[in-house]
């Protein structure tokens, strides 16, 4: 009886691979057969003997001296991948995230390295009981180089995979975007000049702008590096600044009111409101309350009907005024980003004027 190698297999419960292997299976070729492609081999049934097999009832006898043991040949390990962590997943997302977090907070596109350098310093007490092999500044290097800025056949690093860069310029871009996009919202201003409300040489004082930003420089922040913000209060007419003040917390809504409160004193409530910026604290309802507080009701009604005003400001009525998403930004945001622009580029001649 002739059989195929697939036969042999299933009998065996060998693989194929592992039966074609066999030296001893040419001596048992008895034919081959082909219909135009690779020829196909028949054995005779007595090569059974050679796995073990009793052909009588099927029965397998492998004598432990004629076992051949089938070993597979083990995939050559690439050095690049599969190592072991050095620290486990949970905690290097979080010092991915916290970088990350640290470089878009930063004004400079280059920077990652010190981002790095700030969070895993964050983060230290967690990761040095991690690893024993590494210290502080080796870490930071073996993050930066081998899990942030890698780029391979076989492992693509945060920085690239998450494309920080692309998204540092679009938080940052931003600025340039506003101090260079007119809105013809602005034409409007021509109904305040016919209604003689302002006009060559008065007017000032009438409509204030609130924004902050990042100053472009970092400061020790009890032994971290941190960037540290201001806000600029700008004369919505003329663009003369008001109000300067450094924010040591960032953003918050006690620093807001420290400010708000203090340039009042100083010039007087805005006739016709405020526009602020869109960030948390400058939306919220300890904020407006505040504002509202300035004017007294007739004020608020007087405000709420200026037809002037709320054509020119898409229908607000409250004295606290917001930039519009779908709506191009105002001029008046323009020149708060030429002010900081200058502020950046200037800063011992133009710090002074604040």
């Amino acid at each position: 009886m002739l059989i195929t190698a697939e036969d042999i297999a299933m009998r065996t419960g060998k693989s194929l691979q592992a039966v074609l292997r066999k030296q001893f299976l040419q001596q048992y070729v008895a034919k081959e057969v082909s219909f135009g492609g690779r020829p196909r081999r028949y054995y005779y049934e007595e090569v059974l003997k050679k796995f073990g097999v009793d052909i009588g009832n099927e029965k397998i006898t492998i004598e432990k001296e004629e076992e051949l043991v089938d070993v597979k040949r083990k995939r050559a390990r690439n050095s690049s991948c599969g190592k072991p962590r050095v620290i486990n997943e949970d905690l290097e997302k979080r010092i991915k995230t916290l970088a990350l977090r640290y470089y878009l907070e930063q004004s400079r596109r280059d920077n990652i390295l010190r981002c790095v350098e700030a969070a895993v310093r964050d983060l230290w007490h967690l990761i040095e009981k991690e690893t024993q092999r590494h210290t502080q500044e080796s870490f930071v290097l073996y993050f930066y180089m081998k899990r942030v800025m890698r780029k391979s056949n076989h492992y693509l690093g945060y920085a690239y995979a998450e494309q920080w860069e692309l998204r540092w310029m679009e938080h940052h871009q931003k600025n340039k975007y506003n101090a260079e996009l007119p809105t013809n919202r602005w034409d409007y201003i021509s109904l305040f000049e016919d209604a003689g409300l302002i006009g060559q040489g008065y007017g000032a004082g009438l409509l204030w702008s609130i924004d902050a930003t990042q100053f472009d420089a970092w400061i020790d922040d009890g032994g971290k590096p941190r960037a540290m913000s201001y806000v600029v209060i700008l004369d919505g007419i003329t663009a003369m600044p008001l109000y300067m003040q450094w924010l040591e917390k960032g953003e918050t809504i006690e620093a807001i009111a420290e400010i708000l409160w203090r340039a009042v004193q100083i010039h007087g409530k805005p006739k016709f409101g405020i526009m602020m910026d869109n960030g948390a604290a400058f939306r919220s309802k300890e904020i407006r309350a505040m504002i509202r507080s300035w004017y007294t009701p007739a004020e608020l009604v007087e405000l709420a009907n200026n037809e002037f005003r709320k054509r020119m400001f898409w229908g607000q009525t409250e004295p606290y005024l917001y930039p519009i998403a779908k709506i191009p930004r105002s001029p008046i945001k323009a020149e708060h980003e030429r002010i900081f622009d200058e502020l950046s580029r200037y800063m011992q001649e133009m710090l002074p004027l604040s």
